[in-house]
């Protein structure tokens, strides 16, 4: 069974811009090792046996990224949005493309140590709920935040300050993505978004990181800043 993997990578980085200008996040040079490597090349050891295949929806920098790439002879497939459709948007655009039933999507700025291999077996065994990747913090005041409902097993969206935080990994299938892109553009909804327009509706199950797990995103000069330091004191460090 083939998972497919969606890096959503299509977005303008405008609050990165001042420091990268018109290089794409995922290019974005951390200690001198563009962020794409650090991003791909540890899914092999994660994955473990699982066949998997890498599918990155672009849209700003998308020449800048295939040209990489195709220099780099990586193991991926781009798949350009022509205009801005929103995180649901490009993820089911993407999705339209695949031929496997199940999915995971993660965001083109973040990363995170986690067993990928435990986390597809848990969400096959779990079908068909979709299994959202999250990690515990007690200080959490920037990045969107979940909690679990009184059934004790599904996540809901909670305010910044809750204590579980979203790794911007989701594991679901390709047709639920198309089928709730399709629900909000019927609602007149023009740049659906993972978050307000397929999460929040799905309530998934959770995969729950402990609260030391190493993780960190370059979307803002401060937070790119820190990933310098940050990627030489975890496993990444191999690929600097």
């Amino acid at each position: 069974m083939t998972l497919s993997i969606i890096v959503l990578a299509g977005g303008q980085g405008s609050r990165i811009r001042p420091v990268l200008g018109n290089t794409p996040k995922l290019l974005a040079k951390i200690n001198d090792v563009p962020f794409i490597n650090y991003l791909l090349r540890p899914l092999s050891q994660s994955l473990g046996s699982f066949n998997y295949q890498v599918f990155i929806a672009t849209g700003f920098g998308h020449d800048q990224i295939r040209n990489y790439i195709s220099l780099k002879s990586l193991s991926c497939t781009l798949i350009q949005e022509k205009k801005p459709l929103g995180t649901l948007g490009a993820a089911a655009n993407a999705a339209g493309y695949l031929q496997s039933k199940h999915v995971l999507v993660v965001n083109g700025d973040t990363l995170f140590e986690c067993n990928l291999h435990k986390a597809y077996r848990q969400y096959l065994s779990n079908q068909p709920c979709p299994m959202a990747i999250v990690k515990a913090s007690q200080t959490n005041e920037r990045y969107g935040g979940y909690s679990i409902d009184a059934d004790g097993h599904h996540l809901v969206t909670a305010p910044s300050n809750s204590d579980l935080i979203s790794m911007g990994a989701l594991f679901t299938t390709r047709a639920s993505l198309i089928a709730f892109r399709d629900i909000a553009i019927k609602a007149g909804i023009s740049k659906p978004m993972m978050d307000d327009h397929f999460i929040s509706k799905i309530r998934p199950l959770p995969f729950i990181l402990p609260e030391d797990s190493p993780f960190i995103d370059i979307g803002t000069p401060s937070s790119y800043a820190e990933a310098h330091a940050f990627l030489l004191g975890t496993s990444f460090k191999q690929f600097t």
